[in-house]
C-alpha cells in the first residue's frame, strides 16, 4: 500500500520544528518563572534560549504564513465554508461521545480536505 501525504515536506518539518520549540519554550519557562528552581541572572542559559527560542518561532509563523499564502493552503484548508458550520456539531459530538462508543469518524481526512471543521476553528485561532 502506498503511503499518502496529507501535507507537503516543509510543512511537516515546520509542524516537528515547532513542537520542538514549545516543549524549549515550556521548560524554560518553568526554570524562569517557578521560584526556588533555580536561582537565574539574565545572562542565565534559560532566560537566553527562552529569548532566541521565542523569536525563532516567530520567525517560523512568518516562514508558515507566506508559504500558505503563497501555496494557496491558507484558503484552501483553513477557511470556514458553509458546510463547516454544521460539520462542527457533528464533530463535537463524535470527539465528547462517539469516539468512546466506537463509532465512525463523521470526517474524512483527504488532500483535498485535510482538516475538520474544529481542526479549522482551533488552528485558525492558534495561528
Amino acid at each position: 500500500m502506498k503511503r499518502v501525504y496529507l501535507h507537503p515536506l516543509p510543512l511537516r518539518v515546520w509542524h516537528w520544528t515547532n513542537a520542538h520549540m514549545v516543549v524549549l519554550l515550556l521548560i524554560t519557562g518553568i526554570q524562569i518563572r517557578i521560584p526556588g528552581i533555580a536561582s537565574l541572572r539574565p545572562q542565565d542559559p534559560a532566560i537566553l534560549i527562552h529569548r532566541y527560542v521565542g523569536w525563532a518561532m516567530a520567525v517560523s509563523w512568518l516562514f508558515w504564513l507566506v508559504y500558505s499564502l503563497a501555496s494557496g493552503s491558507l484558503r484552501r484548508h483553513y477557511l470556514f465554508r458553509k458546510g463547516d458550520f454544521g460539520g462542527i456539531f457533528r464533530q463535537a459530538k463524535f470527539y465528547m461521545v462517539s469516539i468512546f462508543k466506537g463509532e465512525e469518524n463523521p470526517f474524512r481526512a483527504t488532500p483535498e480536505e485535510k482538516f475538520n471543521p474544529l481542526q479549522k476553528l482551533a488552528y485558525g485561532t492558534v495561528m
